[in-house]
């Protein structure tokens, strides 16, 4: 989904993230990697992916915050002055490589992957967030697939349809587990990647990120937990099909009720409302049998207020100052961190027990054996 620019311009947005409520403060870094092994997109030249790293770093950690987007200039040649301005205005809470310096145990690594015709940096929020609660996240933005890739020779890759979705999909988590593979090879703050990491290791993605996400927990283990948030191909939260198993891996779907269809979309799709009505029951049933069927601890978390775009930075910045925004920005925040917490890290903290409380209901289809 696009990010809706020129109604960010026309609703005047300058206002900052939410803050990040972990005890650390957060660095960033963007830096390229090569997958000599594949192509770009246009099948010219291997496959350059473009890193934006977010770390935790000491509380004393201060200077200037880093611009919201990386190499907005030299994307700027598709995008209006007015919209260059705009994401130039959106103030960030990340440092520019500040010195990193891990706990003695490391901290946990969580590979992101952003949704369909967006990019890495609409999810500032939520990654700044992870990093702030002592998780190092790497985001990839997929050439193609994101709105625009920028690289530090001035190229500029634009989003492009010419890949079906489920191939799209699979090539995703094939950057991923490249990234994966290539973390000995990258710095931050003045040390290797790999010497502030605890060995454990997460991936979450929104869309058809978050079924890249999915993916690579049904694939030869390479992570050890995956996160969905709200992502669905052919009808179901992760890919299924002949020979493809259900995740392997602790898994978390974060996703929103449906949607009721509009009296025009049922009569173009030919069906009563109660029709629709079963259908959607059905699905519903079908995707929690699904889960159910994959390693423990699997979950379906579904927020009612939600949206699609909920699940990035973009309604903050359609709607500044909504505060249901910023509640279910916290919401998700807090989800995902609690997940990944518990999962990689061993926490008691966890999740809020299974249940509902109006806005939020856990569903826990695949508990872990009591010993």
């Amino acid at each position: 989904i696009l990010l809706p620019v020129r109604i960010l311009v026309a609703q005047g947005v300058t206002g900052p993230l939410p803050d990040p409520t972990g005890a650390w403060r957060v660095g960033r870094v963007t830096v390229e990697i090569v997958d000599t092994s594949r192509r770009m997109p246009d099948g010219r030249g291997p496959r350059r992916l473009m890193l934006h790293i977010w770390y935790p770093t000491s509380a004393d950690a201060h200077g200037i915050t880093l611009p919201y987007v990386e190499r907005l200039e030299a994307a700027g040649s598709s995008l209006p002055d007015d919209e260059l301005a705009l994401l130039k205005s959106v103030q960030t809470h990340s440092f520019a490589a500040p010195v990193a310096t891990p706990p003695r145990r490391g901290f946990s690594l969580l590979l992101f992957s952003h949704g369909e015709q967006m990019n890495a940096f609409l999810y500032s929020s939520l990654d700044e967030e992870l990093a702030s609660h002592g998780f190092v996240v790497v985001a990839v933005d997929h050439p193609g697939a994101a709105l625009f890739s920028a690289y530090p020779d001035g190229t500029v890759v634009p989003y492009s349809q010419e890949q079906d979705l489920r191939g799209r999909v699979v090539d995703r988590a094939a950057d991923l587990r490249f990234v994966r593979d290539q973390i000995g090879n990258l710095d931050v703050g003045g040390r290797r990647v790999e010497d502030l990491l605890s060995g454990r290791v997460g991936v979450l993605g929104h869309s058809s990120g978050g079924m890249a996400a999915a993916l690579l927990c049904q694939q030869a283990p390479v992570v050890d937990a995956c996160l969905n948030l709200d992502g669905r191909l052919d009808g179901a939260p992760f890919m299924t099909g002949e020979g493809i198993s259900p995740p392997s891996r602790p898994f978390m779907y974060v996703t929103k009720p449906f949607r009721a269809l509009t009296d025009a979309e049922l009569r173009a799709e030919g069906i009563t409302r109660d029709q629709a009505t079963k259908e959607q029951g059905d699905t519903w049933a079908r995707d929690a049998k699904l889960l159910a069927g994959g390693a423990p601890p699997s979950y379906r978390v579904t927020l009612d207020q939600a949206t699609h775009e909920s699940f990035s930075d973009e309604r903050l910045l359609r709607e500044p100052g909504e505060q249901s925004n910023f509640k279910l920005t916290t919401t998700i925040r807090d989800l995902v961190v609690g997940f990944f917490d518990m999962v990689l890290n061993s926490s008691q903290r966890g999740l809020a027990a299974p249940g509902s409380d109006g806005d939020v209901e856990v569903e826990l289809l695949a508990p872990k054996p009591v010993p």
